[in-house]
């Protein structure tokens, strides 16, 4: 059964706040009870993305994305082996980035949601476009909504802190035909080094960039009796500085730039962001970016936004809850689904 989602209105915050941290306090001896930081002290991380045992059996599958030939299972799940360097100096900075430095490692909630975005049969309807409930805070179903699909090759991808790990992009490049990644100045290098050195995980299509230094373009192939192998689809993977303080409440009507360019015609366009916010100065400036961008595409095709937030203070939930849905044109519902409820993490969808 899918996911479904609930409705959080703004005389909802209160309570759905309470009701949350409550769950997250009774749950206490099975959560991490930490800042969510994947590893703290290592500058190269070797992270693991793999369907759970209970899924598969681990002799069919093998590292770097590329499965064995065997049972049908096996064919169904990838496992994805990253090398992830980080900067653990620069986190502690206080000069670099102009201090904005979390982007420079790794945080727990993105393979968290990579596996459950792959393997959990609940996230479904980001594989297949599908009809999910739509509940009041107290679970009663209102109505039902056909949820678009995000792991689609008519999908543009616009992850907003896209940070240094390159995770995220990597891994939906195997899927959507355009991903755009966002971030400081800062931290491109570095993510920038990341997908170049995990460019062979995206195997099921071929990577085309205008602002990475890499080419995996391949000519096309052939088999030993000469006969044309088909091409892989092409995936348009940039990188972009956005800076949300700086970026405009309003883009204007025929503007030239990543976030435009490069999105396709057509297909939804999906607005990503995990665990970006984490304290109270940033709140206003990623939701003005995101009403802004939002508003732009609105009337020429759709444009929805996942926001996974790391539950840490729950003043700062409280309070992103409340600008989400009292100062900003926005709909708020929240993914219903065991695993985030069980968890210090939500996954927010949001709409104009």
């Amino acid at each position: 059964m899918p996911f479904s989602l609930v409705r959080i209105d703004e005389d909802d915050v209160l309570e759905y706040v309470f009701e949350r941290y409550t769950a997250i306090n009774s749950d206490a001896d099975s959560i991490r009870q930490d800042l969510g930081i994947q590893d703290s002290k290592s500058t190269t991380l070797n992270i693991e993305i793999a369907p759970p045992k209970s899924l598969i059996n681990d002799t069919n599958i093998t590292k770097k994305g590329k499965k064995k030939k065997g049972n049908k299972s096996s064919s169904d799940y990838d496992f994805y082996s990253f090398e992830i360097k980080q900067n653990v100096t620069s986190l502690h900075s206080t000069r670099d980035n102009d201090n904005s430095t979390t982007g420079y490692v790794l945080w727990s909630l993105t393979p968290v949601f990579c596996e459950w975005l792959l393997y959990n049969e609940q996230a479904s309807p980001l594989h297949r476009a599908q009809m999910v409930n739509i509940c009041s805070l107290e679970k009663k179903i209102i109505h039902d909504i056909e949820f678009p699909s995000l792991l689609n090759e008519d999908t543009t991808v616009i992850e907003l802190g896209s940070g240094i790990s390159s995770v995220l992009p990597i891994l939906c490049s195997n899927f959507v035909g355009t991903y755009i990644c966002t971030d400081q100045r800062g931290i491109l290098n570095g993510l920038k080094q990341n997908i170049a050195n995990n460019l062979d995980l995206v195997n099921k299509r071929t990577i085309v960039s205008e602002t990475l230094d890499i080419s995996n373009i391949q000519e096309q192939p052939t088999n030993s009796d000469d006969e044309t192998i088909p091409i892989k689809p092409t995936t348009q993977l940039e990188v972009a500085i956005l800076d949300w303080e700086t970026f405009p409440k309003s883009i204007k009507s025929g503007s030239s730039n990543i976030l435009t360019d490069f999105v396709k015609p057509h297909g939804t366009i999906f607005l990503l962001a995990l665990d970006v916010i984490y304290n109270e100065y940033l709140i206003n400036p990623f939701l003005h970016t995101l009403h802004s961008i939002m508003f732009y595409y609105k009337n020429q095709r759709e444009i929805v936004a996942l926001v996974g937030i790391h539950l840490r203070s729950d003043d700062i939930v409280q309070e992103f809850l409340e600008k989400v849905t009292t100062e900003f044109p926005f709909k708020l519902h929240v993914v219903d689904d065991p695993q985030w409820s069980h968890s210090r993490y939500d996954i927010y969808y949001i709409t104009l």
